[in-house]
């Protein structure tokens, strides 16, 4: 065949409308009646046409595919001197060449058809027969080659490939799975070779495994971009790998990645005995066992039959709300804490030489304290930076900031994400079922927070500078309203702690006795911190604020023997454990630590004793003998001169 031949053969076929019918061309009762807006059937019939053409072009560029993934695994054979795969590989090849030769023959003989309804009719059914054929061909699977970094991964982990080490961290002990050099983990280098595995992974894990939620089959896993979902996926496949094994069953798996470049659904079947191939169509078959998982990430799944389903995706609710409506369970990943940051600087610094290590983390822990728990950007300081969230505040409109939904928190050109971040909240032991009766589960519960202190402050002052008067009213009137009550109460820490270090007079009320007085303040000079340890509380006038938001019970720290709780909540539980260490600092001679709960004036006289928590998050009946010595005090802070 010539190559003009062959170009002719490959281009795509299209049909042009004929015009419409002018005035004159019709009676003049036709002329007269009202126009019905709709196409003349000859119109229509054209139009359903050029539409199967379409379809059939499709169909054909995707079967053209096929036969250059066939020819490009026939010449690494040949490459590879492997000559009885290169011959199977290219009759493979020259097989689908002969599949869509007729689909091409098809497609040219439209060219010099004559128009008409009845050709039209005749054409339409022959190219619907032409269509449904190739798509019945194209079901089939496609080996991958064995170079593909997919193919090197699934027969890695039949090999028992992975290396499991631990890297003892303050008094943490943090696994990290490890591949051999150059595999990478579901095949995608950008994950690496290296998975830490994060706490909220291990206990994402076991709610989903768990026999008690046999229930839900379809499970949806979302959280703020760049946290390490896709990773969180690569560990479910490990671990249910290794669980089928260990119980000799033999299962596949069905992989359906992001969508990327020209095709949107690539699904990839990893069977029980290594071998891997992929499909464009879904391999149907398969997932009529209610035993398979199909892990999908960042797609809406489609076609899953009877499969048990896992999506990983950002919280955009167009990608999973289908699956949510087909029984499907939204859980909530956090964001990185700073010991599981920690954890991965240190263990990944060992790699380079050792002022390049510093360097390294010194970058990455600045940029951790913008961020916040984003490892995408923390990970890699020279991606992340200060710009890039320094845009998306300048961005940042206060009604869209605190009407923000997590359904829609990386919609489509939203860069809220860099701002808000997913908290997840642990269970309430006091609550353990909802208002219907059903179990919450871990990892269910959750609300927005700023990214980090230093992103509350930046907005804050952007709002007090730009929209004053609606930051005023909403600290004013948000009290009443659960969905605001965090991002107001993080608003009014950066407004009280800018009150208390300038310095004044301060109403404050004893919360056992109920007796009132005033708290007079001189300005107070702000040091941060990032651990107890590093406070001094025998120099006057201090305000310590701690950098991260991981300090139970303590908000700020005044010398000498002053903790402060800030709250825009009427009930504000304190974690004992956490007062305590805090006290342990204080100088024995500055007498009982005073714990102020800082509020806002319209709750202020109302404000009741707090009660104290264990670790576990239940009420204490008795608690250490230093918390108990500790004085409770509510102290005011007026939100009208803001």
């Amino acid at each position: 065949m010539s190559h003009s031949q062959d170009r002719q053969d490959r281009q795509e076929i299209s049909v042009r409308r004929p015009l419409s019918p002018t005035a004159a061309d019709r009676s003049p009762s036709e002329v007269q009646r009202a126009r019905v807006e709709q196409l003349p059937p000859a119109a229509v019939g054209r139009e359903r046409l050029e539409a199967e053409i379409a379809r059939l072009n499709t169909t054909l560029a995707e079967s053209r595919e096929r036969v250059r993934h066939y020819e490009d695994l026939a010449t690494a054979a040949r490459d590879a001197e492997n000559v009885a795969q290169e011959q199977q590989y290219a009759n493979q090849a020259q097989s689908w060449q002969a599949t869509i030769a007729p689909t091409t023959q098809l497609l040219l003989a439209r060219v010099n058809a004559q128009p008409g309804p009845s050709e039209d009719h005749q054409a339409l059914v022959a190219l619907q027969a032409e269509n449904r054929r190739l798509t019945i061909q194209l079901q089939g699977e496609l080996p991958l080659d064995e170079d593909d970094e997919l193919a090197r991964f699934w027969r890695a982990l039949h090999r028992g490939e992975v290396n499991e080490q631990r890297l003892e961290l303050e008094s943490v002990s943090v696994l990290f799975l490890v591949l051999p050099a150059n595999v990478f983990w579901l095949g995608n280098p950008n994950l690496g070779s290296v998975l830490v595995v994060r706490e909220s992974y291990e206990g994402l894990f076991d709610v989903i495994t768990d026999a008690a939620n046999a229930l839900w089959t379809n499970w949806i896993v979302t959280g703020n971009p760049g946290i390490g979902k896709t990773a969180f996926s690569a560990y479910f496949l490990y671990r249910i790998f290794r669980q089928n094994r260990e119980n000799n069953v033999s299962l596949p798996f069905v992989y359906e990645p992001a969508a990327t470049g020209r095709y949107q659904e690539r699904r990839y079947l990893l069977r029980a005995d290594g071998s891997a191939s992929y499909s464009h169509h879904g391999v149907k078959d398969t997932l009529r066992n209610g035993q398979v998982w199909l892990i999908v990430d960042a797609n809406p799944p489609r076609r899953y039959g009877s499969a048990k389903v896992l999506l990983v995706t950002n919280p955009f609710r167009p990608i999973y709300k289908e699956l949510e409506k087909d029984g499907g369970f939204v859980l909530f990943m956090p964001v990185w804490s700073e010991l599981e940051i920690e954890a991965y600087l240190q263990r990944f610094a060992t790699t380079m030489a050792t002022r390049e290590a510093g360097a390294y983390l010194q970058s990455a822990r600045s940029v951790f304290l913008c961020w916040g728990g984003i490892a995408r950007e923390v990970l890699h300081p020279k991606l992340g930076g200060r710009q890039r969230i320094q845009d998306a505040i300048a961005g940042c409109v206060f009604q869209k900031v605190i009407n923000s939904d997590v359904e829609n928190l990386a919609s489509e050109n939203s860069i809220l994400h860099r701002v808000l971040h997913i908290e997840v909240l642990p269970l309430d032991p006091n609550r353990p079922v909802d208002e219907c009766g059903r179990r919450i589960l871990p990892y269910s519960r959750y609300r927005l927070r700023f990214a980090s202190k230093w992103v509350s402050e930046q907005v804050f002052r952007k709002f007090r500078t730009e929209e004053r008067d609606r930051l005023r009213r909403f600290l004013s009137a948000a009290e009443d309203s659960p969905r605001h009550a965090s991002l107001r109460g993080q608003l009014f820490e950066e407004y009280a702690s800018n009150c208390l270090q300038t310095g004044g007079t301060f109403p404050r009320r004893h919360l056992e006795t109920g007796v009132g007085d005033e708290l007079q303040l001189r300005p107070l000079t702000c040091i941060n911190f990032r651990q107890l340890t590093e406070i001094d509380l025998s120099i006057p006038n201090r305000y310590y604020s701690p950098t991260t938001r991981n300090l139970a019970a303590v908000d700020a720290i005044l010398s000498p023997n002053v903790i402060l709780q800030m709250t825009a909540s009427r009930s504000h539980p304190v974690q004992s454990e956490g007062l305590r260490l805090a006290i342990s600092r204080m100088l024995q001679q500055a007498g009982p630590a005073v714990l102020y709960f800082v509020v806002p004036s319209d709750i202020y006289p109302t404000f009741p004793r707090q009660t104290y928590l264990g670790v576990d998050g239940r009420v204490l009946e008795t608690w250490p003998a230093e918390v108990d010595a500790a004085q409770q005090f509510a102290l005011c802070i007026n939100i009208d001169p803001l």
